[in-house]
Formats: structure tokens, sequence, C-alpha cells
């Protein structure tokens, strides 16, 4: 166990101080004073000293003693702190200091302000800065140290996804497979996790049941298409297709021959075929282009999605503005009723009794009869007071709700009209960018002059070499044209037989998917239930190993989710009642108390610094040095009492 106490804290020039001197000798101490009279000075003297920060952490309070003015008070003197330290190594003396570097700069005369330095000591030689910090760090870290001398900080500073690493280390649990082990109901996830871990586990079940989901969901989809295409497709004759596509493919074939008995020259076939080359390579040069144009034209902002925004957002903005007019109209109706109901009020306020004769015959009521009368009169005149009142307080919260529902309608016609103007200004440069000619590829110009005058020079060729014989060929030649096309036509009928085939086949897997997925789902939602089931066994049993560490928190980290699931969570609780609902008094037990696991943890104790414990009755004992600053009105100097061990 690293014991740190504080033998010696002495400060000069630090903050209101000029000089305190502490003599602890390893002990503990009680500082009284009143507010402001320089108690957590102390606590800022010693964590400046470690760690250049004072005891809430910032590094950039002020250090320099200033005047009532607010201005340094001395500039020439030398902040300094000194602690001598009694360690598991022996003692250890650290001394930090800070001051101001003034110098005369050549031909003037008075002294210009460069800066702060500093300077360290480690057992009174001087020593680096780095080296100072390294040897701070070999006795205890800063991280550590505001665990174990701040008592808020555990429990409510610190991050709770921090806290919660250092309560598992602090547990020291076991993994995931050594937990398993533990319960034979788990025997069956040990062995499908083979070698991942529980994450990775679950997300590979996740992955799994969402693509086996899509199989499953998906085929009612894909069995209804494939049924529509067999329903279009089951009353065709492929046969008799068949049949008519061989009589055509024959008949073709005919006219061919008769159309090369027709051709003797070989130089016009020749043409003919560079003509039918060239004229194939254009066509294909212009399919490259046209694909080339749109590629451009689909990166391109889409103008009409914009516009079409632009006019249903300002139809929105227009019809919440005439609701707002409509709910302010109400609310100053409303507001109308209201003074109207004071008026009233007011009016029948001031009425007083006016029937203390007989409207029969004209003679003064008998007592009793009068003040019956008057009864009545007050009676019916509270209650229409009453009324005016309940009817007054209705109609201001129903302004009031009108007004806030008109504030809000505002909102979201701003709201709007910021989204128009944004919509506009995309809209212009999406207009300015379609205002812009498609590029063709490159040297697209150049290689398509190239083929049509290619082209135009085979075609010349061709007609001269045709001039005898020709309105012949060209006859055969439409009627080849024709029976292609119904060659073409009846062909991609006959094609769709092997559709047909195929959508048979489709149908017959895809039922044999589903039935597979469904199975395989089954058998995945059963492992993960499982898993679930371990991380709630498992949480039992991490929160049980952590607590065991504590005398009097109590750890939560995991909490319920709606669903049924769990998620991480810190919260810490006495005699469960949460730590955010804890009086001041049992909030401060529970820092120590985390402090004393801390410490028996980490294997060290640092002095702890006690703020404010003067109006709790019994605190948790630790065992380490304890500095007490205690508010004390009679103390407007600090008095100190010494307990040396």
């Amino acid at each position: 166990m690293q014991e740190i106490k504080i033998l010696r804290l002495t400060m000069d020039n630090f903050k209101g101080r000029r000089h305190l001197e502490l003599d602890l000798n390893g002990g503990n101490l009680n500082v009284y004073g009143t507010n402001a009279a320089g108690k957590t000075t102390i606590f800022d003297a010693f964590t400046w000293l470690l760690f250049g920060k004072n005891s809430n952490g910032d590094g950039t309070f002020g250090i320099k003693p200033l005047d009532k003015a607010g201005q340094v008070r001395d500039h020439t003197a030398i902040t300094t702190v000194e602690a001598l330290l009694l360690t598991g190594q022996g003692e250890l003396a650290l001394r930090r200091t800070y001051y101001e570097k003034w110098s005369t700069k050549r031909g003037s005369a008075a002294e210009t302000f460069d800066g702060h330095s500093s300077d360290f000591y480690v057992n009174g030689v001087p020593v680096k800065k780095y080296e100072f910090e390294e040897t701070v760090n070999d006795l205890v870290n800063e991280d550590l140290f505001r665990m174990l001398t701040n008592v808020y900080w555990f429990c409510r500073g610190l991050d709770w996804r921090s806290r919660r690493n250092v309560l598992f280390e602090l547990a020291q649990t076991e993994d995931d497979r050594s937990i398993m082990s533990r319960s034979p109901q788990f025997a069956p996830l040990l062995e499908a996790m083979g070698g991942l871990s529980l994450e990775q586990f679950r997300k590979k079940l996740q992955a799994e049941q969402k693509a086996l989901s899509g199989v499953r969901n998906d085929g009612p989809v894909r069995l209804d298409e494939c049924q529509k295409v067999i329903e279009e497709l089951r009353s065709v004759d492929f046969s008799a297709l068949e049949l008519e596509r061989d009589g055509l493919e024959e008949k073709r074939r005919g006219l061919a021959q008769d159309l090369l008995r027709l051709e003797h020259n070989t130089l016009l076939d020749k043409k003919k075929g560079d003509l039918r080359q060239a004229e194939l390579q254009r066509m294909d040069l212009d399919a490259q282009r046209n694909k080339f144009h749109l590629e451009q034209q689909s990166k391109r902002p889409d103008v009409h999605t914009l516009t079409q925004t632009i006019q249903k957002r300002t139809e929105q903005k227009l019809e919440l503005e005439q609701t707002r007019q409509s709910l302010l109209d109400k609310a100053v109706w409303c507001e109308a009723q209201v003074e109207e109901c004071r008026k009233r009020w007011k009016e029948i306020n001031a009425s007083e009794f006016q029937g203390g004769t007989c409207p029969t015959c004209g003679q003064a009521l008998p007592a009793g009869a009068l003040a019956e009368a008057q009864a009545q009169f007050q009676a019916e005149k509270e209650r229409r007071l009453s009324e005016l009142v309940r009817l007054s307080e209705a109609q201001k919260k129903d302004a009031a709700e009108t007004r806030a529902l008109a504030d809000k309608t505002a909102q979201s016609v701003a709201g709007l009209e910021d989204e128009i103007a944004q919509c506009r200004e995309a809209l212009e440069r999406a207009q300015a960018i379609a205002a812009q000619p498609l590029e063709d590829p490159p040297e697209y110009q150049e290689k398509r002059g190239a083929l049509d005058a290619q082209i135009d020079a085979l075609k010349a060729e061709v007609s001269s070499l045709s001039s005898d014989g020709s309105a012949v060929r060209a006859a055969v030649k439409a009627q080849l044209d024709a029976l292609d096309l119904q060659i073409a036509q009846v062909g991609g009928v006959c094609a769709k037989k092997s559709v047909l085939e195929f959508t048979y086949a489709r149908m017959e897997a895809l039922r044999a998917d589903m039935k597979q997925a469904a199975e395989r789902l089954e058998r995945l939602e059963g492992m993960a239930f499982l898993c679930e089931e371990f991380v709630r066994y498992k949480t039992q049993y991490i929160e049980a190993s952590i607590n065991d560490k504590f005398h009097l928190v109590r750890w939560k980290l995991f909490s319920e989710q709606v669903n049924g699931g769990l998620a991480e969570c810190c919260e810490a609780s006495v005699d469960g009642i949460p730590y955010g609902d804890l009086n001041d008094g049992m909030k401060f037990n529970a820092g120590l108390d985390a402090i004393s696991a801390l410490s028996e943890h980490y294997g060290v104790r640092a002095p702890l610094v006690l703020d404010g414990t003067e109006s709790f009755v019994e605190l948790v004992p630790v065992g380490t040095q304890v500095i007490r600053l205690e508010v004390s009105k009679q103390d407007r100097e600090l008095r100190f009492e010494y307990d040396i061990r």
C-alpha cells in the first residue's frame, strides 16, 4: 500500500496568503475560518504543487496575490509552494515556484515584462519540469489523485462511462466464457460462439437474421411476380410458333439464294460489306455519345424537383401565416372577454341590497325575512361574481394558450422561410448548370466526321456498281427485310418458353428458400434469446462482484429498456435511494466509501481534504490523513487544530 502523508506544507505569495506554514507531521488537521478566509487556498496550493492546477482541476486560475483593486500586489514576489511528504519509499520534498520575468532593453531605462517562469525542485535539487512531473506521476497520477481526494468526483463528476470502466477494473470480473461455463443453460451458446466474442457473435446473429428476414419477407412478393409471368405465358402455343418460325426461315433462305444469283460482282459485295460495317461503327459511336450525355445529365441537379419543393413550401408558409393570424384574432377576442368580465364583476360587486320592504304591501320586512332576503341577495351576488371569475380565468388561459400556439406557428413560418431561401439558392445554381450545353466525348466530332465522309463515299460507290438490276435486287432485299422482321418477332415470343420453364423452377426454389429461412430464423431467434438471458445473468453476477467492494454504495450497471433489452449505465445509490436524491451528508459518505474502495484497489492512500463538513453529524471513517475545512463565523483569521499521530 502506497500511503502518502503531508509532513509539512509551506506556501509563500500564493493567492491571498503571503506566508503560511503547516506542520502536520503526517497527522490530521482541522482548519476553521469564515467564508473567503482562505481555507480552500490550502487545498489549491497542494494540487498546484503536484499538478499545476487548483482543486477543481483548473490550470488557469489566479495564483499571484492581488490588491483591493484586483491588480498584482507585488510584481517581484515569487509564488512558492513546498511540501514535505512521507511516502512508502521515505520522505520526499517537492517545491514549485512561479514568478514574473522582467528585463531592460538596450537604449531604454524602463523594465519590460517578458512573461512568467517556474522552477521545480525534488528533495532540494533543481529539476526540469518533465522530471518533476515524472516524480509526481510515479507517486500518484493526476486522475487517480482526483478520485482519491475529491469526495464528489467519482460518484458525480467523473463521466459515467469512465466511472463504469473503473468499476469493472475494480471488480476484476471474469470474461464472458468463464461466466458462461458457470451455468449449463449457456453451453449451447458457448459452443455456437466458437472463437468469437459475445458482441461479435451477436452482430453475426443480427446480420444473419436481417438477411434471412429479407428472404422470408420478400418471398411472397417474388412468388407473386412469378405467378404473373406464368399467367401471361401459360396460354401461348409455343409448338405452333416454332413451326411458323421454321417456315419463315426456310422461305428466307430461298430468297437469299435468289439474291446471290443476282450478285456477280464481288467488288460490289465488298463495298456493301464495308458500308454496313461503317454504319455500325457510326451507330456505336452515337450510342457512346448518348450514354456519355445521359451520365452528365444524371449528375446535374433536378430543377423540376426544386421548383416543386419551393411551390409546396410557399403554400405551406401561406397556410401557416393564415392560421397564425386566426389564432391572434382569437386571442384578442378572448382578452376582450376578460375585460368584459372585469367590467361586469365591478358592477355586480358594487350593487347593494335594495329589498327591505314587502313588494306587495310596501311595509318593512320583519327582521327574520329581511335577514333571509339579504342572505339570498349576498349568495346570488357571490355566485355571479364567482362565475365571472371562473369565466375570466378560462378566457385568460385560452388567450395565453392561443398566443403560445401562434408563436409556435411563427417559428414554423420562419423555418419554412429559411428552407425556401435555401431551395431558391439551390434552384439558381441548378438552373445555371442546366443552361450549360452537354459535352461530347473526347474526339467525337473528329471521328463522326471521318465516318460520315467514309459512308458517303461507300454509298456513292455501291450506287454506281448497282445501276444494272438494281430494282430487282431492291425488291428481293425488301422481302428479306420483311422476313427478318417477322422472324425476329416470332423468335422473340418463342424465346419466352425458356422464361416460362425458368419461372416454374424459380417458384420451387423460392418456396424451398422461404422454408429454409424460416427454420434458420427460428434457431437464430432462440440463440439471440439465449444471448439476452446471458446478459441478464452476467449483469447480476458483475453487479454483485462490484458491490462486494463497497460497504455503503451500491452500483447499478445495467437498466431495463422498454423493449426488454438492457442498456449500459452507471448509477450509484445508498439504501435504494439514487445518488442524486441523497442528502448532502449521505452524498459525502458515499464519496468517502468510494475513496476507501479505490484506495484499497489501487494500493494508494492520499491526503484527503474535506470541505464543508461542519454540518454533518457522522462521517464514514477513512484510513488516511484528513484535512477538514470547516466554516466558523467567529474565526475571521484561519485557526488550525492539529491531530499529530
